[in-house]
């Protein structure tokens, strides 16, 4: 009988890249030719090391790095995600205090309601320096705004009476992109609402409408960008409080007739579904059952956010040799009442399994929160320090909030990546230059939590850097991720000025 040693190694190594990272480890330790095969072959360690920190290769064929160089660059995204920030930044400073975005890098806000101005951060991965822009003008106020620069997509909201129109640019120009068969997108009349939370996924733009009225129910709205057609439209209580899952899916919450959170409800996108219905009579993929809350905790209230969104590989920027495996970030849901927050880290990999698992009966199926939850979560209590601002400070599996104490300045960094900080070469304990990340292990609702009708027990580890600056001059009022930078956002009053403070790693 032939063995797995006996195999050809140009057919052992087939075998070892076909499967996944952690597999790859396991067979390192049967013996000692096959991890000397690992560890001398360049694809598998850099398929090892793209499993270690939560990423994918970057699959478009524009992308002609060599494999030697993406494990390079994949190395130094590591270390320096590995090691404490320094306390050393430098600013990128905007006129005015206008709305702004972040997204793959790149930094903007708007100026005066008509114009945007624009900062590519310089980056590692990409190897690309600062770079400043501005579009001038737009031809219209800016109610919001935000953008993709994969697809060179700048989407701007347009606020008009009783009206929204969703303009779609160019980011590089401001020009009508030219994959859009419709320069603009609109909605029905909207009596007395606003609308925000504008998100996109591959050929999806999301828009949600609030009406100021609270009887009336919330409308989301998803078209196809580059159709101009309106692919999903529901209406039903905070449907604000959503997120793409995938390219095809999006997950939305679910509340009771006294809008407490009851489930996240996952939908598909497979087909369009343009007659707006309510929540309650569309179809779902999934839903996902959260804790039952205390009768008298009502939220005032509650987001889910998740970065980056998900695209497809063909629209990957090719300088960028890996992306963030959308399948595995991290999704931020939080409730607050009064000053009380609870949040909920959610492991987006953890839901992709639940969704993938066969299924007995129909298409529609629930999962309770025993079975999902206390193992594919981490419960924070009491965050005196989370802002509630909408902006990009979630992505990946990692989430940071500035530092509100009144004695100082600073951020905290989480990363619920179950293979941050561990030593590869061991797969097992944390590495000794990881000693200023703190972990947290299992996590329980404590005594003074009345959200809840039970206490919670949630198992998924949690690390925690916590970087203080004594100065409080340099306190900020906000915090944002991307794959290769921190930006700490301050006001300065006296001038006038938005002041965007970028870690130095």
């Amino acid at each position: 009988m032939c063995s797995l040693l006996d195999l050809p190694i140009e057919l052992l190594l087939h075998i070892l890249l076909i499967m996944p990272f952690d597999d790859i480890l396991k067979c390192k330790r049967i013996c000692k030719r096959i991890n000397q095969i690992v560890s001398d072959d360049t694809q598998l360690q850099y398929q090892i090391k793209l499993g270690f920190n939560g990423m994918v290769d970057n699959a478009n064929p524009n992308c002609t790095l060599p494999t030697i160089e993406r494990l390079k660059r994949m190395s130094m995204y590591e270390d320096m995600w590995r090691a404490a920030p320094k306390k050393d930044y430098y600013e990128v400073q905007f006129d005015g205090q206008d709305v702004w975005e972040f997204s793959r890098n790149v930094l903007a806000q708007a100026r005066r309601s008509r114009d945007l101005v624009f900062v590519q951060l310089p980056s590692i991965i990409r190897q690309t320096e600062q770079k400043r822009w501005e579009i001038s003008d737009v031809g219209f106020q800016i109610r919001d705004f935000t953008m993709d620069p994969d697809q060179d997509l700048l989407v701007i909201l347009e606020i008009q009476t009783n009206n929204y129109t969703v303009h779609l640019r160019s980011l590089t120009n401001g020009k009508i992109h030219s994959h859009a068969s419709n320069p603009s997108l609109r909605w029905r009349d909207t009596d007395s609402m606003w609308a925000d939370k504008i998100r996109i996924a591959g050929d999806y733009v999301a828009l949600a409408f609030h009406p100021l009225r609270p009887t009336t129910p919330h409308d989301l709205v998803i078209w196809n960008w580059k159709t101009g057609n309106v692919h999903l439209a529901i209406y039903g209580w905070f449907l604000y409080v959503y997120s793409f899952l995938t390219v095809d899916l999006v997950i939305v919450l679910e509340v009771n007739e006294i809008q407490q959170p009851v489930a996240l409800r996952v939908i598909s996108l497979s087909s369009p579904s343009p007659d707006i219905k309510k929540i309650d009579d569309v179809a779902y993929v999934c839903r996902f059952i959260l804790p039952k809350m205390q009768s008298e905790y009502i939220p005032g209230y509650m987001d889910i956010r998740s970065e980056p969104s998900p695209n497809p590989p063909s629209v990957y920027d090719p300088k960028m040799p890996f992306y963030t495996d959308t399948d595995k970030r991290m999704f931020l849901f939080t409730i607050a009442a009064l000053d009380d927050f609870n949040c909920l880290m959610i492991s987006g990999a953890h839901l992709m399994r639940h969704l993938r698992s066969p299924r007995t009966e129909s298409n529609q199926h629930e999962v309770t929160w025993d079975k999902w939850g206390p193992e594919g979560c981490h419960h924070f209590t009491h965050m005196d320090d989370f802002d509630e601002t909408w902006l990009c400070n979630v992505h990946g599996t990692r989430f940071v909030t500035p530092s509100l104490g009144l004695d100082d300045a600073g951020f905290h960094l989480f990363d619920c990546n179950q293979f941050s900080g561990r030593d590869i070469s061991q797969s097992g304990g944390y590495r000794g230059d990881s000693d200023q990340w703190y972990l947290h292990s299992d996590a329980e609702s404590g005594e003074h939590d009345h959200a809840y009708q039970e206490q919670l027990h949630t198992h998924m580890p949690v690390r925690q850097l916590s970087l203080f600056d004594e100065d409080t001059r340099n306190k900020h009022q906000a915090a944002m991720l991307s794959d290769d930078n921190i930006v700490l956002v301050g006001i300065d009053d006296t001038h006038a000025t938005t002041v965007f403070r970028v870690i130095r790693r």
